[in-house]
């Protein structure tokens, strides 16, 4: 993380100006609004102390950072921190990343770029040893729309491959 980045990031945690773009099983999705980042929380259900959901975090940054590092099509991960979330009003930690301006995946999904688009995402990760477990574009995909690509997301249950 750049000290640009942080200190971007820093400013809009002490405003608090999130928004909610997404959610899923594990977590939620909030657009740090003022910055090009977003942030990810984990369901304080599901990871219930702060340690826990910072180490699972920190899993997913790794993997995150490993396959943008190797040109796999992912949001750019920055970095772990305590931001303050609007929902439950305390610091959880937060998967710091870039934004994507995505389209609803749903209505162009039927398109043949789309699932060649995630296969060869999928491919180029598989090949970095890194195990991508979702069976189909409709999990964990988006269109990013600046770049007109295929993004792959939530790699929190991903693996690396054990040789």
């Amino acid at each position: 993380m750049t000290p640009e980045d942080f200190s971007e990031i820093m400013k809009n945690v002490k405003k608090r100006k999130l928004r909610k773009i997404g959610a899923g099983a594990h977590g939620e999705i909030y657009k740090m609004c003022g910055t090009p980042y977003a942030v990810k929380f984990l369901n304080p259900s599901v990871f219930p102390e702060n340690r826990l959901a910072q180490a699972v975090l920190g899993i997913e940054y790794f993997l995150q950072k490993r396959l943008y590092d190797n040109n796999v099509s992912v949001p750019k991960p920055i970095g772990i921190m305590g931001v303050y979330h609007p929902k439950y009003r305390e610091f959880r930690p937060g998967l710091i990343m870039e934004e994507i301006q995505t389209s609803l995946l749903s209505r162009i999904l039927n398109s043949g770029k789309i699932r060649v688009g995630w296969h060869e995402e999928v491919e180029k990760a598989n090949s970095k040893g890194i195990v991508v477990y979702d069976s189909s574009p409709q999990h964990n995909t988006m269109w990013d729309k600046v770049r007109k690509k295929v993004v792959l997301h939530d790699c929190i249950s991903w693996r690396e491959e054990v040789k």
